[in-house]
């Protein structure tokens, strides 16, 4: 942790004015590019990988591939999944539109489902995140407001925010919605505030990194949960807090120097007000890596990086076991066109392809990373080289997609991936 001695100016020039020398020291948290009004212990994330052979039996012991019925609708696009026991809770899209959630079974029959577009009670715009909590209700996130719907999908309330908050993610935890600002133009009030289910404020985090700069750009914002702990991570302030209902505390610090030579935004880059794309275009002998997402289960995080070296993309997979420490990078992969973006955990089972994480459940007491594919990428994969010429380890899930996408046409819904942890 790093120790920041400064004065206070108005109180040194209030001093200065009046012939007194007084020196003012004051202990206080310091991370780069945000002043935290907390003082803690914090650690420093690994940012050095260690490389080596991965395998998917040393982290899972089954993949189950599920094609979704959603009937005559037909979706573009699972957007997002949460477990309830006996169900699961799917949020997609049709076309542009984020706005059906739909209850299925785990053999992808569909149980019910909803629609509610539109700007009165009990409907929404687009459904932005959504949780469900011990009881299945569930809180769908949409422009300005939380809508409330039970099991059956009935409309229960709708939940305001509060009318200084703009844009916001939400987490539900802990029986309590959490409220992340998110930066669209001028910097947010709120870091975040915690509401109950009744829509009342709890506490809240005000919002004080880079507070000098008026339009800083958007930086990525991710959430996870841990060992039933809810995490916070911003680039802009590189420090990962751990959020709770009566207290939050910085337990990471994500170096901005990091020891392999890449790096993440200056104070100076970011204050110039450039756009992300003229901004990469100007960094030519600069390597920039940033964490798009994580997910977690127990102790053991996945974390998805998305690097820059000049001109050049990388996507980059990682593992942090959070009790030794110790973060191994299990997959690199670069952009390059007319090939397939080989982006997540390496499938070695059918000895190609990936297995990208889009969240995490515990089913039935088992822990799966969730995925999801649409039909065109299945099939596409299934059809490529490197699927049919490839030499899987565990040859019957192979076969496995083989047939799956053998029965999908490109019109058909997409299929749900569980990848059972040990």
């Amino acid at each position: 942790m790093k120790i920041l001695y400064y004065f206070h100016n108005e109180c040194l020039v209030s001093f200065f004015k009046h012939g007194l020398v007084f020196f003012l020291c004051i202990f206080s948290f310091f991370a780069p590019g945000c002043n935290e009004d907390k003082k803690h212990d914090l650690k420093t994330f690994p940012v050095e990988f260690t490389e080596g052979d991965f395998s998917l039996d040393s982290l899972a012991s089954d993949l189950v591939i599920i094609p979704l019925d959603f009937g005559e609708i037909t979706v573009s696009q699972v957007m997002d999944v949460k477990w309830h026991d006996p169900y699961l809770y799917i949020c997609s899209a049709e076309g542009t539109s984020v706005g059906r959630l739909s209850l299925f079974n785990l053999d992808g029959k569909l149980i019910n489902t909803m629609d509610r577009s539109g700007r009165g009670p009990g409907e929404y715009l687009s459904i932005q995140q959504f949780g469900v909590d011990d009881n299945g209700t569930i809180y769908i996130n949409t422009w300005h407001k939380v809508v409330v719907f039970d099991r059956q999908l009935n409309h229960v309330r709708d939940i305001r925010w509060p009318d200084d908050l703009n844009f916001a993610e939400m987490y539900f935890h802990e029986d309590n919605i959490f409220l992340f600002s998110k930066s669209v133009g001028k910097p947010p009030k709120y870091d975040w505030l915690i509401l109950d289910t009744s829509g009342n404020v709890i506490s809240t985090k005000p919002f004080n990194c880079y507070p000098e700069i008026s339009y800083p750009p958007p930086f990525p914002l991710v959430i996870f949960k841990s060992n039933n702990k809810l995490y916070r991570y911003r680039s802009i302030s590189d420090t990962i807090f751990k959020v709770g209902i009566d207290d939050y505390s910085p337990e990471y610090f994500v170096k901005r120097q990091y020891a392999d030579g890449y790096r993440n935004y200056t104070k100076e880059e970011i204050s110039k007000n450039t756009r992300w794309d003229r901004l990469m275009q100007s960094m030519h002998d600069v390597k920039l890596r940033y964490i798009e997402f994580i997910d977690a289960i127990d102790s053991c995080w996945i974390i998805s990086y998305r690097t820059h070296i000049k001109k050049n993309v990388k996507f980059e997979t990682a593992i942090y076991d959070q009790k030794n420490e110790k973060i191994t990078l299990i997959n690199r992969c670069n952009i390059e066109i007319d090939k397939p973006i080989l982006w997540g955990i390496p499938n070695d089972w059918v000895g190609y392809g990936t297995i990208k994480p889009e969240g995490v459940a515990k089913i039935n007491n088992k822990n799966y990373i969730i995925s999801f594919m649409d039909a065109v990428r299945l099939k596409d994969m299934v059809n490529s080289n490197g699927f049919r010429n490839s030499v899987p380890q565990r040859p019957e899930i192979k076969q496995k997609f083989q047939e799956i996408a053998d029965t999908l046409t490109i019109n058909d819904n997409p299929v749900l991936i569980l990848l059972e942890l040990k």
